[in-house]
């Protein structure tokens, strides 16, 4: 047995392992909850942050998208022109500025590249086989066998740098009317500069590290595009964007880590989190000298770009097909080049010398004296339009008005760029009765060769309950009432293809399942070629009519009073009985009597055992 200093020891010990059970349990529900507050911290950090990246990452799809889109317009553009490629450094010095991030253009006809804007230093582009080449075959092949847009990159120029390359296939239409490959147009996307504009490095001062990668989607292997530095990331917060041909992941961590700590810690780390701001304020400082002097840097390429551009400037003042014209603030106009091959345009007598007032009509001249008082007060106006009456025809121009830069003491001199818009005002005019005839009464369903619907009119929906948002990307089978069978569409099809048009009577079905009688037409729409490109189908409800044939057919058939069938409708089915009877006579083997055959006729059985006379009048 234990003696009393062994249960004393005893005794003593229970208070002290209650005591350490409590602390021990009270320092993991502490701890527990720390941590669960600690990960409700870092969640929510990591949603702040994930919202963050996400704007950057939509910039950056946006601002790629908008630098591809340079590709479709060159591709309108040589597809417009049937393949003949006219003067493709020009367009493209035209259009570079107008989509931010592109540093060249080039054109391969047959996947070989044989034009180049700006053509200066990129001289070593002439020639790529694009198709055949070791480095860019791939991607080359793969825009022209999917007929889509693709990027491909980041890799090493052969004009020297890194960049992505965006390729669209070009498609004209053949001898066979088919469209056929035609070659590539490619733009080079410098990086970093094509980035500049998205401002990455204000993650930066978000306090988070960043790197933008695309995983190739063949090898699997990763290709970083820009990044705060060479730093792996801790845990981050990825955000995928698509681009043609792939996707591209951004990728963003704090800098100082996730979650915070308490305490000791807390206090600890105070001095580890203000050493690393003042770490990063430096940090920032230099990259902001290192920025300013890479800023001065492209203001100076700038700058002998645009000197070498002045070069180029006649030629391009010769390719623009708009009026050009230098006004005094009077309306005097001073200077006018018209385009080359403009005949309908007036000659330059007709201008010069000459105030607006005198040689337009005075509701063009009081648009012209407005644009340039605005320009003179803000330094541009867009948007007037003015007239110009001569051999009998009005041609409408655009005119875009912009201040001459010159000493504060010459009189104001203006540029006015005039756009002969004839055309479009005609469209405009043929549009709105267009659409005006589409809003009428009729029910209206436009659809493609494949039967899918991609316009209606309000009266369409009124009559089926259907609205654009139900019928729009669906075929018209939502209408069957299933009172036809498949012949009878085949056959209105086969009508349509063959005549044009169909017309006729359908059974259809509303959206509340209720089904009504409608007067249809079906008419192709067909392209320059021949081939059916839509079908425009109308209907209409006549619901009405057939109630109202009912009812003269009830009028006269019936009588009012009893509701019995009067002498009208016995006559009519005698007539019909003795002209089947006459038939099978006229058809019969052997002799038979005229009585007999009536008698025995089934169509006359058939006639009277459905007629609601008294059977004693058969």
């Amino acid at each position: 047995m234990p003696g009393p200093d062994s249960r004393f020891a005893i005794h003593s010990r229970k208070p002290l392992s209650v005591a350490v059970a409590v602390f021990l349990i009270a320092l993991l529900t502490m701890a527990l909850a720390i941590w669960k507050l600690e990960q409700r911290d870092v969640e929510a950090e990591r949603l702040r942050y994930s919202v963050l990246a996400g704007n950057h990452a939509y910039a950056i799809q946006i601002s790629m998208e908008r630098a591809l889109s340079a590709t479709y317009a060159v591709a309108a553009v040589i597809r417009q022109n049937k393949g003949q490629v006219t003067d493709f450094e020009g367009l493209g010095m035209e259009m570079l500025p107008l989509y931010p991030g592109i540093s060249s253009m080039a054109l391969a006809p047959g996947g070989v590249v044989r034009y180049v804007a700006p053509l200066e230093g990129n001289q070593k582009a002439i020639g790529l086989d694009q198709l055949n080449d070791v480095k860019q075959g791939n991607e080359a092949r793969r825009a022209r066998d999917s007929g889509q847009l693709t990027l491909a990159g980041p890799l090493q120029l052969r004009q020297g740098g890194i960049g992505v390359v965006g390729r669209l296939p070009i498609f004209v239409p053949g001898h066979n009317g088919k469209n056929e490959f035609w070659g590539l147009i490619s733009v080079v996307i410098r990086l970093p500069q094509a980035l500049a504009n998205i401002h990455l490095e204000q993650l930066k001062t978000e306090g988070l590290h960043y790197e933008l990668f695309r995983i190739h989607p063949e090898t699997g292997e990763k290709f970083t595009i820009a990044s705060s530095g060479t730093e792996a990331l801790n845990n981050p917060v990825l955000h995928s964007l698509t681009v043609p041909n792939g996707t591209w992941t951004l990728a963003v961590t704090p800098m100082a880590g996730w979650g915070s700590s308490t305490g000791l810690a807390f206090n600890a780390m105070l001095a580890m989190v203000c050493s690393l701001l003042v770490a990063y304020a430096a940090k920032l400082l230099v990259e902001l000298n290192q920025s300013r002097a890479g800023q001065e840097a492209l203001v100076a390429d700038r700058t002998r770009e645009v000197t070498s551009s002045q070069a180029k400037l006649q030629a391009t003042l010769d390719a623009i097909p708009d009026l050009i014209l230098e006004v005094s603030l009077d309306g005097t106009f001073q200077e006018y080049r018209a385009p080359r091959m403009a005949d309908h345009y007036p000659p330059a007598e007709f201008f010069l010398g000459h105030s607006a007032a005198a040689v337009l009509p005075a509701e063009a001249a009081f648009a012209l004296r407005t644009a340039l008082r605005q320009a003179d007060q803000i330094g541009h106006s867009d948007g007037q339009e003015i007239f110009i009456d001569r051999n009998g025809g009005r041609r409408w121009f655009e005119i875009s008005v912009s201040r001459k830069q010159g000493a504060p003491t010459d009189e104001p001199r203006f540029i006015v760029l005039a756009r002969d818009i004839s055309q479009r005002k005609l469209a405009e005019t043929e549009l709105r009765v267009a659409a005006t005839a589409f809003d009428s009464q009729l029910g209206m369903a436009i659809t493609d060769v494949d039967e899918v619907v991609l316009r209606i009119n309000q009266a369409f929906t009124d009559i089926t309950g259907y609205t654009e948002s139900d019928a729009v990307g669906k075929t018209l089978t939502f209408l069957d009432s299933e009172r036809h069978d498949a012949a009878f569409f085949d056959d209105m099809l086969s009508t349509v293809r063959t005549t044009g048009a169909w017309r006729g009577e359908i059974w259809n079905r509303r959206k509340n399942g209720q089904v009504f009688p409608s007067q249809c037409t079906m008419s192709a729409v067909r392209a320059e070629d021949g081939t059916v490109t839509h079908y425009i189908n109308s209907l209409t409800d006549i619901t009405q009519v057939k109630a109202t044939e009912e009812e003269i057919n009830k009028l006269a058939f019936y009588d009012p009073l009893t509701s019995l069938p009067n002498r009208r409708m016995l006559l009519d089915r005698l007539r019909l009985a003795m002209a089947e009877s006459n038939r099978s006579l006229a058809t019969a083997p052997g002799p038979r009597s005229c009585c007999a055959g009536r008698i025995r006729s089934a169509a006359w059985c058939r006639q009277m055992n459905s007629s609601p006379w008294p059977k004693t009048l058969a």
